[in-house]
């Protein structure tokens, strides 16, 4: 989703992501804000990385809820950010 930010007249872009580990569901938020490059070629640049939080898909042990959450939880967001970062290398090879 697309938008522009009326304060500063720049554009936004609001991506968000799903990724599943485990027996859990994970949500994120990725801001990019459209920048000028200096040949007046356009990329995109992350402002913004949200943890929205999660959700169990599967059943598994209360005992080990926690524990599972802290250890897919981490391996979720490495890969939320490291897709995150490809989106913007992509778009900035793209611009370039």
């Amino acid at each position: 989703m697309e938008r522009r930010n009326s304060q500063l007249g720049k554009r936004v872009w609001v991506r968000h992501l799903t990724l599943r580990r485990g027996p859990f569901e994970f949500y994120y938020t990725v801001t990019y804000e459209a920048v000028d490059g200096t040949d007046g070629d356009e990329f995109w640049r992350r402002v913004s990385f949200r943890t929205n939080g999660h959700k169990l898909i599967k059943d598994c042990p209360p005992s080990q809820k926690i524990e599972l959450i802290k250890k897919f939880g981490s391996r979720a967001a490495r890969a939320a950010h490291e897709e995150a970062e490809k989106l913007m290398r992509v778009n900035q090879k793209s611009a370039a």
